[in-house]
């Protein structure tokens, strides 16, 4: 990607607050001056160390 002068940044935040996404994008801006692309990717994680604990609710708000 440097050879391709391609800069990038991994960034947290929350996807279901929208200020918290508008913020996020402009700290980039600031950083960059510009951002050519977005990319969403979001998951969650809630702590519970065996798949078998998490409740149906929270897999289904995680899909949707």
């Amino acid at each position: 990607m440097e050879k391709e002068n391609v800069r990038w940044v991994v960034m947290g935040g929350d996807v279901g607050d929208e200020k918290d996404c508008e913020e996020g994008v402009e700290e980039r801006v600031e950083d960059f001056g510009k951002v050519d692309m977005l990319v969403k990717k979001a998951g969650e994680e809630d702590g519970e160390e065996r798949i078998v604990n998490i409740c149906m609710g929270d897999i289904m708000r995680g899909l949707f």
